[in-house]
């Protein structure tokens, strides 16, 4: 399976497993790497991250994980078990919890001798328009900005963002840090 850190990765939200296996076919060696989200996974769960495997592709786990550390750092050993190239959290989860995260994984995969998955973390999701409602008094660009600090303070490999935010995070966090951004 290819290493590198693709450029492309195709969202699989669909109705079920067999239209997004029809897509990966189609697609063929175009594309190297697909996000699995919570809705194929919840119904589908490993099965379908072992058979994109088998297809020689690489996996994007797309469940934001945010619960207590612990919780989270047992959830991401489970997504390093399975080999999965990226996956995300919540980064409103907390230095400890994001910190607990990247611990986890950088444990597990030395243990199991494989590569550890890239840890994203998730800013401020898209769909919140007024951050008064859940209790912050910042904008969101503050916000975004000062959460992505905070995940790569705390191990992250990068955060998933907007297409509006790449450049301020980009001149925050350098240009090691990873940045994935939806497609529109």
């Amino acid at each position: 399976m290819k290493t590198s850190f693709p450029k492309l990765i195709v969202a699989l939200d669909m109705e079920g497993q067999a239209p997004a296996k029809a897509l990966v076919k189609r697609l063929g060696k175009t594309v190297s790497c697909y996000k699995v989200g919570m809705k194929l996974f919840t119904r589908y769960g490993p099965d379908l991250i072992k058979w994109l495997h088998g297809q020689k592709k690489q996996t994007f786990l797309d469940l934001k994980f945010h619960d207590i550390p612990n919780t989270v750092a047992e959830a991401c050993r489970e997504a390093c078990r399975l080999k999965v190239t990226m996956l995300t959290l919540h980064t409103s989860g907390g230095s400890e919890m994001m910190q607990a995260a990247a611990k986890a994984i950088k444990e597990e995969a030395s243990l199991k001798k494989i590569k550890a998955p890239k840890l994203l973390g998730v800013t401020v999701l898209t769909s919140l328009r007024d951050l008064s409602e859940v209790g912050v008094r910042r904008s969101i660009k503050n916000q975004v900005n000062s959460l992505a600090a905070l995940a790569y303070q705390a191990g992250l490999d990068g955060v998933v963002c907007s297409p509006l935010e790449i450049k301020a995070i980009r001149q925050s966090l350098g240009k090691k840090a990873l940045i994935v951004t939806p497609g529109v």
